[in-house]
């Protein structure tokens, strides 16, 4: 919630140093600790600004990719919603990353899914 709250007025440094410890937190051991960063990432994505440098979003976007592929598919789909957030504001980068490795996955829907909201977004999937 706060992350929602103070979400947009954050600038792009904050947002560089935040995201790389929120990705620290899906590697944790507890599903639900995991489950709780994607909810945080979750609104990381939805506060950010379409301005947001698409570099630092596709690696954003590599670090949570992982997880589409858990083994716990509350933390595959808790992990697709922040990519399909993310999708909204930068498809580009998005689609770039989920196309590298999606057919090294066992659940490709999630990927597909992904890539479907990356084509919804205006300019469909290149880069921004």
């Amino acid at each position: 919630r706060l992350l929602l709250a103070v979400g947009p007025g954050l600038s792009n440094e904050a947002r560089r140093a935040i995201y790389p410890e929120l990705l620290k937190r899906l590697d944790d051991s507890s599903n639900v600790v995991r489950i709780a960063a994607c909810d945080a990432l979750l609104a990381f994505c939805t506060t950010m600004p379409a301005s947001y440098c698409p570099t630092n979003s596709g690696y954003l976007a590599a670090g949570v990719i992982i997880h589409m592929d858990d083994s716990s598919t509350d933390v595959q789909e808790a992990a697709c919603r922040v990519l399909e957030a993310l999708a909204a504001v930068k498809p580009g980068p998005v689609a770039a990353e989920v196309r590298k490795v999606q057919d090294r996955f066992r659940s490709k829907h999630y990927c597909d899914r992904v890539l479907v909201a990356c084509e919804a977004q205006p300019g469909g999937s290149s880069a921004r």
